[in-house]
């Protein structure tokens, strides 16, 4: 691809992705959160991870999952237990109250995708998600 297409790529992936945040971010700011919490919220509710296995997944450290973790908690938006299988490990779970605003936040983005998957179909949706995991996937080039 040429330089004119490759940047056409990344003006593209911006501006999507601006506007996929756009709604949750303003309902998330209305609570005094932000994006680190969303990403949190998401992976608490979809995976009941560890602490660690949240830094894992989000990529980083134990000292951040931390911060974010600890203002969830005490939003009551979050539970930290400890895990039946391995009680030195906490289990983190949503609350009703945060499993209804991860809902709220995510719904808006799962609808967006539905309504584009309308348009363009599956087949290109499946393309879509090939290119996302590669990207994702890929080592960070330095």
């Amino acid at each position: 691809m040429t330089e004119d297409e490759l940047n056409r790529c990344l003006e593209h992936m911006h501006f999507a992705f601006r506007n996929l945040v756009r709604e949750p971010d303003r309902i998330l700011a209305m609570h005094g959160l932000g994006r680190a919490h969303h990403r949190a919220l998401y992976c608490i509710g979809h995976y009941t991870p560890s602490v660690g296995q949240l830094a894992k997944r989000l990529g980083v450290s134990n000292q951040a999952v931390h911060n974010t973790t600890r203002d969830l908690i005490s939003r009551s938006l979050i539970r930290s237990q400890p895990d039946p299988e391995n009680r030195r490990r906490r289990q983190l779970t949503l609350t009703p109250q945060g499993r209804r605003l991860e809902q709220k936040i995510n719904g808006i983005q799962r609808d967006m995708f539905a309504a584009v998957a309308k348009i363009v179909g599956p087949a290109k949706m499946r393309a879509w998600a090939t290119v996302m995991d590669t990207l994702a996937s890929q080592p960070t080039p330095r």
